[in-house]
């Protein structure tokens, strides 16, 4: 367990590699990609193509990975991450595609009580930020939080996004009934 450097405490910048960071930008960014506007339960539920494909186990999250990678590996012209070494790619392939597996709703309970176990009940951090498993575990943290922040937002739009998820799981049940 190391400290954090005084000059980045409070700031992940200072605190992860910048590859790493870079990585959890894009899976904020392709988190939800292609999103159908129906739940993982729906899908299962129904047997929908994407819950085949990927043997009912975080569907829209697989999903959301798959298609943002197909997109983004289409054309030359939006694969920024060409100049990296094969090694440096797959390593950040595989961070982005865990932090976007991380907002999986029904992992969230171990998620949190892995990283309550790190970061200990008396506040006292046993993060290594020295070890890749431990920053990987903070960056999923940081993407469940900006995934489920809803209620943080001002109010209306805290209200428009309610609304829209209301109606969704309402569609749902209609279409199920």
């Amino acid at each position: 367990m190391s400290p954090p450097p005084e000059q980045g405490y409070g700031s992940l910048a200072g605190l992860i590699p910048a590859l790493e960071l870079m990585a959890l930008y894009v899976a904020a960014a392709m988190h939800d990609y292609d999103h159908p506007g129906r739940t993982n339960a729906f899908l299962v539920a129904t047997s929908a193509p994407q819950a085949v494909l990927y043997n009912d186990r975080s569907v829209l999250e697989n999903h959301h990975a798959a298609s943002a990678w197909n997109l983004f590996m289409s054309r030359p012209e939006f694969n920024f991450l060409a100049n990296l070494e094969h090694v440096e790619f797959k390593r950040f392939r595989f961070l982005v595609i865990e932090a976007i597996l991380a907002t999986d709703l029904k992992k969230h309970f171990d998620f949190l009580a892995e990283f309550n176990a790190k970061v200990g009940d008396e506040g006292v951090s046993c993060i290594d930020w020295t070890n890749e498993n431990d920053r990987l575990l903070v960056c999923q943290m940081c993407i469940k939080l900006a995934d489920i922040n809803g209620p943080l937002k001002c109010k209306e739009l805290h209200l428009q996004w309610t609304e829209g998820i209301v109606n969704e799981f309402y569609e749902q049940v209609r279409v199920l009934s």
